[in-house]
């Protein structure tokens, strides 16, 4: 019996040894977090091998990353692909599905997307552009001169049958250039002092009515027309594809990206989540240390036993 014991003490112990020894390796990949001393003095394997090279393993992730498995021709062909193509079109077509059916206001609608305050402040700047431009398409002499000489000719056509007109038909054309320059010059001033006020009334009415209404009702009759801008972000999706996706990755710069998140991630986070991650494969190195360690063990004792 003690013969059987004193045979197998060797592999036991081999097996246990090759299974702590590399549970010890495994954890000193990852441990101790920092450098420590004793006085001046630096412990050696401090920190361990993966927070000492935290940095040059950072920029190398950041590299592979950024070159080998996110450059711009991998992500060209995953953007561009049919079915990233087909889920590009099946979401715009949901969305006019969704519009054309929408009963919200179309206000109701974009507020939904930014808030009231940024949808209040974005309403009164166009508002404002437009009633500049309209007023100053206005607030020019030439708008009173067009009124003027229409008004001129509606009158003498509305009086040419009447005796009072044919009676004006021989005086009308003395009289009707300083009329119209009267005309013209009231119509001017008129625009000038309210033309202001009046585009305003005007537009906040007519944007009023639009903010009001549903976005179904907006859309109804214009299928053809929204069906055309689908077309034309689908082509324009194309189109920053393939001319904008290398300047936009060389902005973003993923592979200094990922080397700074790495860098700032918690080590005993990190450790954490290669450890689960790697759970069976890191369990079944140090079953293969003990098994290393046992058939060391059994060589050893029978090597002893043949000398």
């Amino acid at each position: 019996m003690l013969t059987i014991i004193s045979y197998l003490i060797g592999p036991v112990v081999g097996g246990i040894i090759g299974g702590f020894t590399n549970k010890i390796a495994i954890r000193m990949l990852f441990r101790p977090y920092k450098e420590h001393h004793i006085g001046p003095v630096h412990i050696p394997f401090t920190p361990g091998i993966i927070p000492k090279e935290k940095e040059r393993l950072a920029q190398s992730i950041g590299q592979m990353v950024g070159t080998e498995l996110l450059n711009s021709e991998t992500l060209a062909q995953t953007l561009l692909s049919p079915e990233m193509e087909s889920k590009v079109a099946t979401t715009l077509d949901n969305l006019i599905s969704r519009m054309l059916t929408n009963q919200q206001s179309f206000q109701q609608f974009i507020t939904q997307y930014i808030s009231s305050e940024q949808f209040g402040q974005a309403t009164q700047s166009i508002k404002a552009d437009i009633v500049q431009a309209l007023y100053a398409k206005l607030d020019n002499p030439a708008v009173g001169e067009k009124v003027a000489t229409m008004a001129m000719d509606h009158l003498a056509d509305s009086q040419s049958n009447s005796f009072l007109g044919r009676l004006g038909t021989f005086a009308l054309p003395m009289l009707r250039a300083p009329l119209e320059r009267k005309l013209a010059s009231l119509v001017n001033g008129m625009l000038h002092e309210n033309g202001k006020q009046i585009v305003t009334d005007l537009v906040d009415q007519e944007l009023d009515k639009l903010l009001a209404r549903p976005i179904a009702d907006l859309c109804r009759g214009r299928e053809q027309f929204i069906y055309q801008i689908r077309q034309a972000l689908i082509s324009a999706y194309r189109q920053m594809v393939s001319n904008n996706l290398p300047r936009l990755l060389a902005t973003l710069d993923i592979q200094n990206i990922v080397a700074q998140r790495i860098n700032a991630m918690d080590m005993r986070s990190m450790e954490q989540m290669i450890v689960s991650t790697m759970d069976k494969e890191l369990k079944a190195l140090v079953w293969f240390g003990v098994f290393l360690g046992f058939i060391m063990g059994c060589i050893t004792t029978i090597v002893n036993v043949l000398m």
